[in-house]
């Protein structure tokens, strides 16, 4: 069975990664509805997923997914009401990642990993950019990608110029379970 990896960075406004191999990969970004984060679509965009990868429908075991969420308990320097909010982002997406594994009974498992603990595993030396985490996992993307990185992979829209922080997060996030998985 093929393993296949969903990476999901939280927020007022998440990130997913979609991934099979490092190159092999589709980023998302959920912006706010209303004021707040759609959590239906990104259920709606992982159920997608997961149905893409089993065509024939429930009991085809044809790909084992892991889908990792990254588990952040508090915002340093943050307000109680911002970390508040935060927590609810990171509730919404736990339960947009479990309602679309178990409404098609996939193959599938949600893991929650701590930020120091997948960016151990994914960030090297020459990666590191002194007091910038962006730039630092900008970096990292563009070393695993190599010759294959193309920065309108991480742009949220079409018509943005700038690379998204939460799409490259969620992206490393999928790209640590391919690690652990073949290590």
């Amino acid at each position: 069975m093929t393993k296949f990896y969903i990476g999901i960075d939280p927020g007022s406004e998440p990130a997913v990664t979609s991934m099979l191999s490092p190159t092999k990969f589709k980023t998302k970004k959920f912006k706010k509805v209303k004021g707040k984060f759609d959590s239906v679509g990104m259920y709606e965009f992982l159920l997608g997923e997961l149905l893409d990868l089993h065509p024939e429908g429930r009991g085809i075991d044809v790909y084992d997914v892991d889908i990792f969420l990254e588990d952040v308990h508090s915002v340093f320097n943050s307000s109680a009401k911002s970390n508040f909010q935060f927590g609810i982002g990171v509730g919404e997406c736990r339960a947009a990642a479990k309602i679309a594994i178990h409404s098609g009974d996939f193959p599938a498992t949600l893991k929650l990993v701590q930020p120091k603990t997948w960016q151990k595993l994914v960030r090297e030396p020459g990666d590191k950019v002194i007091k910038d985490n962006k730039a630092t996992a900008l970096n990292s993307v563009k070393r695993i990608l190599g010759d294959n990185f193309n920065e309108e992979d991480f742009f949220p829209t079409k018509i943005s110029y700038t690379v998204n922080h939460d799409m490259i997060d969620s992206y490393l996030l999928a790209y640590y379970g391919y690690l652990k998985n073949n290590q």
